[in-house]
């Protein structure tokens, strides 16, 4: 689900590589998540563990003031995958080192045992439920990206009300049929595994 296409970044990426070790670096791309502080070092390639490194850099404080900006608009979620943070960085044409942006598209992230046994737990008590093929799933993924963002703004990096319209129209007769917080996972889910696949697009239809 969080696949991202390998390549140079494009108006956005870096011929520079950070001081981190190759091991540091496979640590950090295989966190679920990166908090603020840590957003700020790995996008200037610096090592969030240095705190001489990091105390001796403005751009890392300057980094730090963005990155918590971004969060509150809303941009990026609390702790947000790292794949995300470099979605986000080359939307807004910020550079990342290359070896940074190498170990995070090509690692594997930490598993997630709470989701697995969430599936496994669906599954036991719904053994009859029919499990959407790979193909079926992309597809049903494709047109909900393709939806939200041709008729209801939907951009994973800006706040819109897609969820919440998209979970009104699909309110029958009081009843809510799919609730915001759903819809807003659906679309989270599939714009981290299709996001690469939809970078152009008409922005003036992005409602902010």
């Amino acid at each position: 689900m969080e696949d991202m296409q390998e390549g140079p970044l494009p108006e956005g990426s870096s011929e520079s590589q950070s001081s981190l070790s190759e091991s540091d670096l496979a640590f950090w791309a295989r966190l679920p998540g990166w908090s603020v502080r840590e957003q700020a070092a790995l996008l200037l390639g610096l090592n969030p563990e240095s705190e001489m490194e990091l105390e001796g850099s403005r751009e890392y404080k300057r980094y730090c003031l963005m990155m918590n900006r971004v969060r509150k608009a809303g941009q990026l979620r609390p702790f947000p995958r790292p794949k995300s943070v470099l979605r986000w960085a080359r939307s807004n044409k910020l550079p990342v080192p290359d070896n940074v942006r190498i170990a995070v598209i090509g690692g594997k992230s930490l598993i997630n045992w709470r989701r697995r046994y969430l599936e496994l737990k669906a599954r036991t008590e719904a053994p009859n439920e029919e499990h959407l093929p790979p193909k079926t799933r992309k597809s049903l993924e494709t047109i909900l990206l393709a939806v939200a963002r041709r008729y209801y703004g939907y951009h994973p990096t800006m706040r819109n009300s897609a969820a919440k319209m998209i979970s009104a129209d699909a309110t029958i007769n009081g009843r809510v049929l799919v609730g915001e917080e759903t819809v807003r996972d659906r679309l989270r889910d599939a714009n981290e595994a299709l996001g690469d696949e939809f970078d152009v697009y008409d922005t003036s239809r992005i409602s902010t």
